[in-house]
């Protein structure tokens, strides 16, 4: 979690290095990002790769759906 859509593209950045450390490549087609604090309905937008990650307001990890819960 970020405390800053800053800070989120900081360690976004810092994650890509190590996987390129390791000879890993992050999939910026699969991957997703999703805010999920209160009620905001901000988009954010970071970046891998130039190229500008997808923000989704639901995903699904092993069949079970995740969605946003606005209070």
């Amino acid at each position: 979690m970020a405390i800053s859509e800053d800070y989120l593209q900081i360690m976004a950045q810092y994650l890509n290095l190590i996987a390129r450390k390791y000879k890993m490549t992050i999939s910026s087609a699969k991957t997703k990002s999703m805010l999920m604090w209160r009620n905001h309905k901000q988009r954010v937008k970071i970046v891998i790769n130039d190229i500008i990650i997808e923000q989704v307001t639901e995903f699904k990890i092993l069949g079970v759906s995740h969605i946003r819960i606005r209070k």
